[in-house]
């Protein structure tokens, strides 16, 4: 406890010690956990019904490719301006009012009767997910000191990880029977629809639960309201104190406001709104590119690329490519073939009406028709594969002890070598998937890239919350997360256009990306 005289002036993280660490902080945890959790569920909602919608919609690889991206490009186009809204307006202000709407864009989403209107609404949905993706960490961190924020953060993390349970879980809930609602000649209900639609839920919840949380006190000292600031950070107080016998009054009335931590405030001058807007997003990028923070936006954005970029060219086709190495065992449990053999040999056209996976043909022709033909094909109701379901449960779990262990270990390393270990343990995976042929190898070998490109993704994610300041933190964090989608954009549409014919180059893109990020580190 500090010693200071009442009409002392304390710095904001002098002040946060002296609320404490309690109560207040792991309410704000779990909440800020949910909230990446409906981000991570956004961008693995569209994988798990590609297989179930592809009769539905009538998809080939390529639009299912287009069709993951559509998100993607929302969030791109999107990003900026949300970081400079939450750098503005607020953390909790946009974050309320994202997560709501994220809610109520899978239920809309879900009732959309063709494959463009589904990619119209997924590319509004991207636009609207991406105001509760960029806020998120830098909310979280601003509750939390120096001490306690590097284990806030991890526990998001795991949080947001139970992604890999709860959609798997749903999609089995869902699918326990096969039902149908025809509402509309063309809009027919099925249990992929229902899955999407309740893939909203922890975004509603998390929206719910944000109304009990304040603004991020740091944020309003930033902005200049020092009263209300201070008037959170003593409720943070007395509900960290809440039962303690020797519960001490809060006694900070005067915050220091750091220099680097000031927002600057958008001119209300007589000028066209619009422009003034894009000027003050204008102003609030430019300290990024100036030193000493150049050099580092610069690292953090091309190592997300490259990162997002080979992680999502296995990790959005989990259930495509599963399903596909998964019908092959079975059917020819005997032959050792590789990864890409077995993805390339799959034929949608000789998949048989009485099999709720489809099957591999048995034509030596390895190559996919570009489109559906109707007039030859008789498309089944297709299920996504069990093995699916354990595959995402698996590595997510080891995702989770990944970044327990790193947690631990980025004390004693430190967390550049932490990332630069994770990059050559992706590499060596990606290599080994080139040659194996044994099927329950290529899928441990996808669960472990899975899980050491996750674990580097997110320890790159947090030093954004490290190395920049309050003022332009989440400024930052769009930045991270834009050049990110336009890693998983990439790609979508280079797995989307060689999955089924060129997989083999796709490893090796995957190869010289991993290369270059170990080379940046």
């Amino acid at each position: 406890m500090y010693s200071k005289s009442n009409d002392a002036s304390y710095t904001f993280e002098e002040a946060l010690q002296i609320a404490g660490q309690g109560k207040f902080q792991r309410k704000v945890t779990l909440v800020g956990g949910l909230i990446a959790m409906a981000s991570f569920i956004s961008v693995g909602t569209v994988s798990f019904i590609m297989t179930a919608a592809q009769c539905d919609l009538r998809m080939d690889s390529i639009q299912k490719g287009t069709l993951i991206s559509a998100g993607f490009i929302g969030m791109i186009l999107s990003c900026h301006m949300w970081g400079f809204l939450s750098d503005t307006k607020g953390r909790r202000f946009i974050l309320l009012r994202c997560l709501t709407m994220d809610g109520i864009m899978y239920i809309l989403s879900s009732f959309m009767p063709s494959y463009k209107l589904l990619l119209i609404m997924r590319f509004i949905h991207g636009f609207v997910i991406c105001g509760s993706i960029v806020p998120c960490y830098p909310y979280i961190g601003e509750f939390h000191t120096n001490q306690y924020r590097s284990k806030a953060l991890l526990i998001v993390s795991l949080i947001a990880c139970m992604s890999n349970f709860y959609q798997p879980g749903l999609s089995i809930l869902v699918n326990l029977s096969p039902w149908r609602i025809e509402l509309l000649p063309s809009l027919v209900y099925k249990p992929w629809r229902l899955f999407y639609a309740l893939s909203g839920i922890p975004s509603l919840i998390s929206a719910a639960l944000l109304f009990t949380l304040p603004e991020s006190p740091m944020f309003l000292l930033a902005n200049g309201d020092q009263q209300t600031a201070i008037k959170i950070l003593s409720n943070i107080h007395n509900i960290n104190s809440s039962g303690n016998k020797n519960k001490q009054e809060f006694l900070v009335k005067n915050l220091i406001i750091e220099g680097n931590s000031v927002v600057n405030k958008v001119n209300n001058s007589n000028k066209n709104k619009t422009s003034m807007f894009f000027h003050s997003i204008w102003e609030q990028t430019v300290p990024l590119t100036r030193k000493p923070y150049r050099l580092k936006i610069i690292l953090i954005t091309s190592l997300q690329f490259l990162l997002f970029l080979s992680n999502n060219c296995i990790f959005l086709w989990v259930p495509e490519t599963i399903n596909r190495i998964g019908i092959y065992h079975r059917d020819q449990d005997a032959k050792s073939i590789t990864f890409c053999e077995i993805v390339q040999t799959f034929d949608y056209k000789n998949t048989s009406t009485d099999d709720n996976f489809g099957r591999f043909g048995n034509s030596t022709n390895t190559s996919l028709p570009s489109r559906y033909d109707e007039a030859a094909t008789i498309c089944s109701e297709e299920k996504i594969n069990s093995a699916v379901y354990w595959t995402v449960s698996v590595s997510g779990s080891m995702i989770m002890i990944c970044l327990v262990m790193i947690h631990f270990a980025a004390r004693m390393m430190g967390k550049k070598l932490i990332v630069g270990t994770t990059i050559f343990c992706a590499l060596i995976s990606i290599s080994l998937l080139l040659f194996t042929g044994n099927p329950y190898l290529i899928i441990s070998e996808m669960c472990f890239f899975m899980m050491v490109s996750a674990a580097a993704t997110q320890v790159v994610l947090y030093t954004v919350v490290d190395l920049f300041p309050t003022k332009i933190r989440s400024m930052a964090v769009c930045l991270a997360i834009m050049c990110s989608r336009f890693g998983s954009i990439t790609s979508n549409q280079v797995s989307g256009a060689l999955i089924d014919n060129y997989c083999s180059s796709i490893l090796i893109i995957m190869l010289a990306c991993l290369s270059v990020c170990l080379v940046i580190t």
